[in-house]
């Protein structure tokens, strides 16, 4: 937690300044709170705090975590899993659509058919991030295992906006 203040210009004859404190809580944090807060002379009577909530790009978050076949198919086994699925446009033609999603995820490749590929990848916590993704002609179809809720939906809500 910290704070730093950013100057701002405004129209001449105008002043403010900004403070905005940034936090992530807990070891396994998939996004940041932050509080803006703000003061405007003769606009605002008091200290205005607006909270702020920034997600955590998926590259930074998870890193590669090499496994052969056989460790991935015991951890789908071992582990309590929460699922998450997505489909992801493909507007390219002729790409590595799928290198892409892995590249995105910062995941090892597990197994990788025709159509279809398994990744995985974990956090500096040690939650795991496994993904199936079923490739169609204009469309990758992922569902997602994670032992987090939050970060399966998480990795589901940000592979659509790939450009793939």
């Amino acid at each position: 937690a910290g704070s730093a203040p950013i100057a701002a210009a405004l129209a001449p004859g105008a002043a403010a300044s900004v403070n905005v404190a940034v936090a992530a809580r807990g070891a396994n944090a998939t996004h940041m709170d932050a509080t803006l807060s703000y003061y405007v002379e003769g606009l605002v009577p008091d200290l205005a705090r607006a909270p702020v909530r920034l997600s955590l790009p998926l590259d930074q978050l998870l890193s590669s975590s090499p496994t052969t076949p056989a460790d991935f198919a015991q951890l789908l086994t071992a582990q309590n899993w929460h699922s998450a699925a997505c489909r992801v446009a493909v507007r390219q033609t002729g790409g590595d659509a799928v290198g892409i999603v892995a590249n995105s995820l910062n995941a090892h490749v597990v197994e990788r058919a025709a159509t279809s590929c398994s990744m995985h990848a974990t956090t500096a916590s040690g939650e795991h991030v496994c993904v199936l993704v079923k490739t169609k002609s204009d469309k990758l179809k992922v569902d997602i295992k994670a032992t987090s809720a939050a970060l399966a939906q998480l990795v589901a809500d940000d592979l659509p906006c790939l450009d793939v």
